[in-house]
């Protein structure tokens, strides 16, 4: 019941096995092994037939010395939303700034920076000052006190915010903002110390920071490819087995090719940092993503809404790959959207299906392939990038994964048309488009493989 009024129906399917073993091998109670498993059909049906809403959620880390003891310096899993209702980043922001009043909170993927955590002792230490004053008023207002030790009290506290707010001004952390000696490392050094010397020494720090996650889990962490993936069936299927118990969740930092992560990158595999003229500047080549992992004490969904972070992981991956992993991605969602439309008669269900089409074949047409291409197929990027030869050949199976995916895709369009004639000249546009998609690829990037692509 508890499981069922917060719509976790999948924790509802584990606790009837559960109760159906339980009543046939120990119990002995043949009925409720009855009853269990129909109530399990039952859910079933639901999950299979109606899409159910997923909750969303966030890292949260906690830094400073003015937030509560027990979670300075700590990170949490937050599960947000509930049973029936979604809430957005902006309104989970605001219910943590609720908690914790006078606390700066900042969305925000990158570890705190000197600068932020300046700006946010700086606001503490206002906020602080806001609340004592008016503290200090209302006691000086009182009249039915006999002595001023509340006074006194609240004037020295009043003397440390602004002696704090002086230091902070004019202090050290200011020549270590403005300083310009020394290379990108060494400033990146200081900084770095700086931040640990303010959130040591000053009582008066709350700074929160929030990054939205995504579901992941140990294979994708471990850079391998999830069996799931292999199986079709629609999201709405998948999601049964990944959004329960889940341990791992993910987020993504996109890097300069200029950072030290990424040239650190490069100096560990004795590559360089694939480079364009300026005036071919390609977005697929120059990006770069740091995939950062967190693994969690306590599969989620959980009865606590909180559960502690116990470790993370970070991987980097470079243009080419991440352009394979964007690649699969759509291949899976395009997949999901085929399925879905193919087994069922609303015509709702188009609606997904179409709009894949359209993204992809419209934009490829367009100038995503001639981008691909530019990006990494000029001869110089496996030049710079060694290493990365192997994955061209995932590339080049992705994308020719993902013309038998749209074709399929229009297959199923087209034989939805008969109940849906104003779609037409849709399919049509989209249908010669994906004949010039073909053509493009037969005689660029997958020449030698033109005979397998005309076919299809």
């Amino acid at each position: 019941k508890v499981f069922n009024s917060a719509n976790s129906l999948a924790q509802c399917v584990q606790v009837c096995k559960r109760l159906a073993l339980a009543h046939e091998m120990y119990s002995l109670k043949f009925m409720d092994v009855s009853r269990t498993l129909r109530m399990e059909a039952q859910l079933f049906e639901h999950l299979s037939s109606k899409d159910q809403i997923t909750a969303r959620y966030y890292r949260v880390f906690f830094l400073g010395q003015g937030l509560p003891a027990h979670l300075r310096g700590k990170s949490f899993v937050y599960r947000s939303g509930s049973a029936h209702k979604l809430i957005s980043v902006g309104e989970f922001t605001q219910q943590i700034k609720g908690f914790f009043a006078g606390a700066k909170v900042v969305n925000s993927t990158d570890p705190p920076s000197l600068k932020l955590v300046r700006t946010a002792l700086t606001e503490n230490l206002k906020w602080r000052d806001f609340e004592l004053r008016k503290e200090l008023k209302k006691v000086q207002k009182d009249l039915t006190r006999s002595d001023k030790d509340d006074e006194n009290l609240l004037q020295v506290k009043l003397e440390e915010i602004s002696k704090a707010l002086a230091e902070l001004n004019s202090g050290k952390c200011a020549a270590v903002l403005t300083s310009q000696s020394g290379d990108e490392c060494e400033r990146k050094q200081a900084e770095t110390s700086e931040v640990e010397r303010i959130v040591r020494e000053s009582p008066f720090l709350k700074l929160i920071q929030i990054t939205t996650l995504t579901v992941s889990n140990t294979k994708e962490m471990e850079g391998k490819e999830h069996h799931l993936r292999l199986v079709d069936a629609t999201m709405r299927h998948k999601r049964y087995h990944q959004e329960n118990n889940i341990e791992v969740f993910m987020y993504t930092r996109v890097m300069k090719p200029s950072s030290a992560s990424v040239l650190a990158y490069c100096k560990d595999r004795k590559c360089t940092v694939p480079e364009a003229p300026a005036d071919k500047r390609n977005e697929y080549r120059d990006l770069w993503v740091q995939r950062n992992y967190v693994i969690v004490q306590q599969p989620m969904p959980a009865v606590r809404r909180r559960v502690p972070i116990k470790a993370s992981a970070q991987t980097m991956c470079t243009p080419l790959h991440n352009a394979i992993i964007t690649l699969k991605d759509k291949n899976e969602e395009m997949k999901s959207a085929v399925l879905a439309a193919k087994e069922s008669d609303d015509n709702n269900d188009l609606v997904p299906l179409t709009q894949n089409l359209s993204g992809v074949i419209d934009a490829a047409v367009a100038g995503g392939i001639a981008n691909y291409i530019s990006a990494f197929f000029d001869g110089t990027y496996l030049d710079s990038m060694p290493h990365e030869e192997p994955r061209i050949a995932d590339f080049k199976e992705a994308l020719e994964h993902q013309l038998e995916i749209l074709n399929k895709g229009l297959q199923v369009f087209h034989s939805k048309l008969e109940n849906n004639q104003k779609l037409k000249p849709l399919f049509d546009h989209l249908n010669k488009s994906y004949s010039k998609m073909v053509v493009q690829l037969a005689k660029g990037i997958l020449k030698r493989r033109g005979s397998k692509i005309i076919k299809t």
